[in-house]
This record gives structure tokens, sequence and C-alpha cells, in this order.
């Protein structure tokens, strides 16, 4: 899902909402052949996700249900076609007219299951739409079943209904992409976090979904591991960078050339004649994949074709790409082993600016205000606007190694000296040092990146992470040995993570539904034979003796029986009909 700044999705899910009201109304006002209120569900869908195109679906059921109260009941409808919208997109059901045309077929199959049920329960089958009333009276005149008159009758107002919505939103995403760079830049959908959006969903509808307290970071270390290198499909076994497109392929730079991952299998794409050895990879609004060469300049994918190359026979200062970024003004940052190329997109390609006193930029990133910040090989942090050079962090005796902008507007760069220090851009463009954050054992920080509600560090001795939003502590992650020049990470559409590691190769970490509870508990490393939850407590038989937690505090305490246990091989735990607990024993009898 991609993230946009808070209140532009705050502004979008509101007139997303109002959208879908207003549809209603209209169409029972002139009595028109479909629905008209779920153009702001697709919309809210498309842009931020299934879960949110979910909840305005509801709030417009919610808002319209003060008109006519069976309404409520057919959120449900709004929620299944959001969620399958939704997701469906992700996969690339959206990007052309014939697939936007599947889709709503799809659309209007659930829409018609649904409620041509809740047509029965709430108005005798009939579908309150005075066309689809009349199909089903017209059938009803043929004497025909009547359940083919309930799916008829609904089917010849949703059809229409789904075709015309779904295909609206297509043309409307396209004529958007062709107007955005004339817009001003708060219209413009700019990369940030969903904080506000969530806050503002839990607000408005608490009385639907209850509302969560901000809880700690995650413990990450449950996470199922998985390792990718040339011994199960990623020949070469090392990875320079990842990026992932809309449609949720991944894309890995290696040495050896660019590869797709489809969620199965490596694919190195050769018949690039231009991307051999990857150094970088970038992924904007629009879908672009960005390809950084180490010898041969940048290359520009669009549904995984090629459409522009950008090397140092057509003005790049140097065929060797370390990083790319775009600014909030639809400018491009191509940092080089020279200089910085300023880089637009209109109609092909174009170089428009250099910047010769950013020389060798080794990481780019941009904030919404138009700022970018660049830190070199030689350790400096420039921070540059309107494609100019503003400022120099030369004030503090040190050597920055990567930088990154938090979705305040905050920039957090990282050190050699396994710090973390923290800046403001205030309103003269000049940095503000707001505080430093100690990084404990990492070792030359690589890159920084956002995660939720923590600050992912990734380094050439392993990850680790901030939880920034909460107190600032760092906490390495156990990532077994996969703990050497890691250099980025990104989440997949699933919420998988991925590490990259330049010696060795993908690291995968998938969150479980099953959580490690033994250990966690602060209990040594034992074998557990058997586990029985018994009166409220939770109970580990081991070949030690038997252990034993709280099941509200997660804490581990001690009773008569544990103590009487200790030593003991505990085989088998169980609970009768009566509530008692057997403990069966390797060589003692209880």
């Amino acid at each position: 899902m991609k993230k946009y700044k808070d209140y532009q999705i705050v502004l979008l899910a509101l007139v997303s909402i109002l959208l879908n009201f207003a549809g209603k109304v209209f169409a029972e006002k002139f009595r028109l052949p479909m629905w008209l209120d779920s153009f702001g569900t697709f919309l809210m869908a498309y842009v931020v996700g299934p879960f949110c195109g979910a909840i305005v679906g509801v709030a417009g059921n919610i808002l319209y249900g003060f008109i006519n109260p069976v309404s409520f009941a057919y959120s449900i409808t709004s929620i299944s076609i959001a969620l399958l919208v939704g997701y469906l997109a992700k996969y690339g059901w959206m990007k052309n007219l014939f697939k936007t045309m599947s889709l709503s077929v799809m659309v209007t199959g659930v829409c018609v299951i649904i409620s041509c049920i809740l047509n029965v329960i709430f108005y005798d089958g009939m579908t309150n739409n005075y066309w689809g009333d009349g199909m089903i009276e017209l059938l009803q005149h043929l004497k025909q079943p009547r359940f083919i008159q309930i799916i008829v009758g609904e089917f010849y107002v949703d059809f229409v209904d789904k075709v015309i919505t779904l295909g609206a939103l297509f043309y409307s995403i396209r004529i958007y992409r062709m107007i955005k760079k004339y817009l001003p830049n708060f219209l413009v959908l700019q990369e940030s976090s969903k904080t506000l959006l969530v806050v503002f969903l839990i607000f408005a509808f608490g009385f639907i979904f209850p509302s969560q307290a901000y809880a700690s970071s995650k413990k990450f270390d449950s996470y199922i591991k998985t390792v990718y290198n040339n011994t199960n499909g990623l020949p070469g076994g090392v990875a320079n960078d990842i990026a992932s497109t809309s449609d949720g392929i991944l894309w890995i730079g290696t040495y050896a050339g660019l590869y797709r991952h489809n969620g199965k299998e490596f694919r190195l794409m050769n018949e690039y004649e231009s991307i051999k050895t990857v150094r970088c990879l970038y992924v904007d609004d629009d879908g672009r994949l960005f390809v950084g060469t180490n010898d041969n300049g940048l290359s520009i994918l669009i549904n995984e074709e090629i459409t522009d190359v950008l090397t140092e026979k057509n003005g790049l200062p140097s065929d060797s790409v370390r990083c790319i970024t775009s600014a909030s003004d639809g400018r491009y940052y191509i940092g080089t082993s020279a200089e910085l190329a300023v880089v637009e997109i209109n109609d092909g390609i174009r170089i428009v600016a250099k910047e010769p006193d950013v020389s060798s930029a080794l990481r780019l990133t941009a904030d919404s205000e138009g700022h970018v910040a660049a830190v070199t090989s030689s350790g400096k942090l420039i921070i540059l606007q309107n494609s100019k050079v503003k400022e120099t962090a030369s004030a503090y005796d040190e050597k920055f190694i990567s930088a990154e902008f938090s979705d305040d507007g905050k920039l957090f760069a990282a050190t050699e000296s396994n710090k973390i220090f923290v800046f403001s851009i205030k309103d003269e463009n000049n940095l503000q040092f707001l505080q430093t954050i100690n990084c404990g054992s990492m070792n030359h920080i690589n890159s920084l990146s956002f995660y939720e509600n923590v600050l992912f560090l990734c380094s050439d001795s392993g990850v680790g992470y901030i939880d920034y939003k909460k107190d600032n502590s760092f906490h390495l992650v156990d990532t077994d040995l996969f703990n050497n020049s890691i250099d980025n990470m990104i989440e997949d559409y699933q919420g998988n993570l991925w590490f990259s590691s330049s010696r060795l190769g993908l690291l995968r970490m998938c969150e479980t539904a099953f959580a490690e509870i033994y250990l966690s508990a602060g209990f040594s490393e034992a074998v557990v034979n058997t586990v029985i939850k018994f009166n409220n407590k939770i109970y580990f038989g081991t070949d030690e003796g038997l252990s034993m937690i709280d099941v509200e505090s997660g804490e581990p305490e001690e009773n008569e029986l544990t103590n009487k246990m200790k030593g003991l091989r505990i085989r088998c735990l169980m609970q009768d009909s009566k509530n008692r607990m057997w403990v069966c024993t390797y060589t003692f009898r209880a």
C-alpha cells in the first residue's frame, strides 16, 4: 500500500465519503438505473488500500442510514467490494481498460450475491431501485421463478453501476497522472505515513471498530526468516538493492543484473540490454522503476518495458549511478560517482541541472516541502532545494553515512560513530539540531527506513530498530546468520520485510500468527515436551521439570506443583472432564 501525506489522505477520505453519499442521493432523485454510491469506496481502496476503502464504504452507508436505516445492513456489500478492488488492484487489475472491465464483472457478481440475500431479508426480494424493481415485475409477468426475478433485477442495476463506476475511476486516474505536474503541491499525493489517517478513522468510526492504544514495537524476533542466495534461486548470492512495484513484483539489483521475483521464483531479466550490473533501485508514485547501473547509467521501466535510458552520452555526469529519489516538485535527483544530476520526465527524459558541490552521493532522501538531503562518499550531509545547495552540515565533527526524512519532516542522519542525529529544517532552510540517538553495537549504518512506529537500521553488522515514536530506545533484531553488509530494506504488499545484503543475498521476514512465549517469559532454553492451559495458567512440561506462566501477564510463576516437579522429565499434561490436570513423568508417578 502506498503511503501519502496525512492531511491528503484525510481529505481524500472525506471527499470519498461525500462522493458516495452524493452519488446515492443523485441516483435516487433522478431514478437512474444504478446506485452511484461506490466511486469513493473504489477510489480509496485503489489509492490507500482495501481496509481504508472498506472504512469509507461503511461510512457512506452509515451517513445514508440516517435517511434509510436499512442502509446500515448493506455495509457488508461495501466492505466486500472494497476488499476485492483494493487487493486485486495491487495485482494489476486496473492497469488497462480490459482488466478494469473484467474487475467490474467480478465486483458485480459479489454485489449480486450479497445484495440479493439482503434484499430478500429487508425488501421481500425487491431491489429498492426503480429500474431493478421494474425488471423484477416484468419477469414476474412472464411467470419466471422468483429466484430468477431477484437475481436478474439486482444484476440489471449492479452491472451498469459497477461498469460505469470502475470505468470512471480508470479514466480519472489517468487524467490525474497527466495533469498532476500542473497541480499545486498540496493536491499532489506525496509519500508519508498514515498515522493521522488512522487516528482520524478511529475517532470518526470508533463505535464500529474498537480503538486500540499505541502499543510498543513489534517483537520482530518472532518473525519467520528465509534467506535467498545462490543455493535457492538467487545466483551469485548477493543483492545490492531491492524494490517493489505496485503490481506486487519484487526487483532485486545485483552485479549479475536485475532479477524479478513474483513470489515463487527469481528470474534474471537478461533481455534488457542497458541493464547488466545494478547498483540501486527506486520506484516513484507513478509506478516507474528506476534502475541505476554501475557502468551503463540509468534505465526507466514502465510495465516491465524500458522507456528511457540516460547515460554519459546524453548528459549524465557519470555512468555509475549510486542513488535516486524524487522531490515534491516532480523532479528526480540522480546521484552518480561524479556530480548530482536533476532530471525531469515530460515527453521524454532530460537533465535540467547539475550540482557539482554534491559529488559521489551515496544516499538521497526528500521531504514534502521540496527539500532533498544528500549524503556523499566523503561523509558530507548536504541540503538542497529547487535543485540548489542550501546548506552543508559542516558544524558537526562527524562523518555521515546515510539519512532519511520522517513523515513529520524531521531528518534522521546516521554517522560513523553509530549515532543518529535528528534535525529539523527551519523556514530559512537551515538545519536545526534536535537530538542524538545512540545505536548500541551497530557498525556502519548503511540505510534508514521507517516502518510503522519504528525506524529500521541496516548496517554492516546486522539489523536494529529505534522506537522513535515512543522513547527512542534502540533494539537489535535477531536475523540469525544474516548479519553482514545489510544495505537496504522494504516492505512488500503482503507486509513481509525484505533485507538486501551485498554479501549474503536476501532475507525475508514474515509475521506469523504464532508467538514464542516460553523464552519470552524469561525461561532458559529447554526442550518443551507438552503444553496445557489450566485455570488461567499455561504449564510447560520440559526435561527439567514443570514451568508455568500467567495467561494475562505472561510472567513466570511458581506454585506447589511446579516446585514438586523440579528436575523431573515431564512427558504429557492433560485436563480431564472434572477440571483436574494430570501430569505424566518419565521417572515419577503423579
